[in-house]
């Protein structure tokens, strides 16, 4: 959560200090590691880094096992979004 607050108040270096700390307590292919990748994906798109796409992409597979409508609604979203905004253009 500090990560998410950081991300929204544009405190990206301390966002990510937050993102990299909890990557190292979680174990990849959980629940858990699913949401935080997808925070982190939020994280990068605020950014306007374009490897958001690549990132979401990843977890996908994870992220469907789990069959969550939640979690696979803001998968979605992300992909969506981002495609979009770079290709509005």
């Amino acid at each position: 959560m500090l990560g998410n607050i950081c991300t929204y108040i544009h405190s990206y270096t301390v966002a990510e200090s937050y993102y990299d700390q909890t990557l190292r307590l979680i174990r990849p292919g959980t629940f858990d590691y699913c949401k935080l990748m997808l925070n982190r994906a939020k994280f990068f798109y605020m950014q306007d880094i374009r490897s958001v796409t690549d990132s979401v992409l990843r977890i996908f597979p994870i992220v469907k096992q789990y069959a969550d409508t939640g979690l696979m609604t803001v998968a979605y979203l992300y992909l969506a979004t981002h495609y979009n905004s770079r290709t509005a253009w």
